[in-house]
């Protein structure tokens, strides 16, 4: 018997693949290119229409978007990667859920980070005092919607649903909220500095969660051919007692081995 099977859009066991390519995590490499995409389409054209520095006109470039938690081990935050930056990884406990009788999912929080150009504050920060709510709706509406009409995961057809391309469940994508600040060259700097220039990086920091259903093991060739018996059976819902719906033998094709 074959137990080969999804969790999510993982396949497990994983397949060898090609020497030394990452093992690969389908959830968060899908919602970082996801969300990527909507931030671009959030902000492409507004940034490329200002002239003050910085001059980035790409809110969210492909070189610039990471698997992986930005935050160093003593809690300092450090944008030492180019930027605008987009970084997506799992972070938490995961939860496992048993959520019907056939199906158990297994839960997750998912963490995004965006991290603009640096800026010379205090002047720079006015006209840009609204990017970072920006990016707040824009994930908001990118996890309410679930899809863009002009966004197809690795090859999906545009307008796909993330959820269908990532094999999520329930709701797919759900924002939890995110928290906006300032990301400083030395982490610890920029406070106390009694009104002097300072230079940072904006950033929103935000939390999603999803769900990732236990799909049923994949059939290999032998295990589809088998004759194999088929029994259906339910109860009132009042006591363990069933009623037998259906009972019946299901043949294989013609030369197929019989049911062991």
């Amino acid at each position: 018997m074959s137990t080969t099977g999804l969790v999510g859009g993982n396949t497990l066991p994983v397949d060898a693949g090609v020497l030394n390519t990452d093992i690969g995590d389908i959830a968060v490499d899908g919602i970082l290119d996801y969300l990527a995409f909507w931030i671009k389409n959030s902000l492409d054209s507004k940034i490329a229409n200002m002239q003050a520095s910085p001059t980035e006109a790409d809110a969210c470039p492909s070189a610039n978007r990471f698997n992986y938690d930005p935050e160093d081990g003593g809690g300092g935050i450090y944008a030492r990667n180019p930027t605008p930056a987009l970084y997506v990884w799992w972070d938490g406990n995961s939860q496992f859920l048993k959520k019907t009788t056939l199906w158990t999912h297994v839960q997750r929080e998912i963490h995004a980070m965006y991290i603009y150009d640096e800026i010379v504050l205090p002047g720079d920060s006015g006209a840009r005092h609204g990017l970072l709510p920006i990016v707040n709706a824009t994930f908001a509406k990118a996890a309410e919607r679930g899809y863009h009409p002009s966004y197809g995961y690795n090859g999906d057809p545009v307008g796909t649903p993330i959820y269908v391309s990532l094999s999520l469940a329930n709701l797919g994508l759900i924002y939890m909220g995110g928290s906006p600040g300032v990301l400083w060259e030395v982490p610890g700097k920029g406070t106390n500095t009694m009104g002097g220039i300072q230079r940072g990086f904006p950033a929103l920091k935000a939390k999603f969660l999803i769900e990732e259903r236990i799909e049923q093991d994949i059939p290999s060739d032998s295990d589809a051919l088998i004759d194999a018996s088929l029994s259906i059976n339910a109860n009132d819902g009042f006591d363990s007692e069933t009623i037998p719906y259906v009972d019946r033998e299901l043949e294989g094709p013609d030369g197929a081995d019989e049911e062991p």
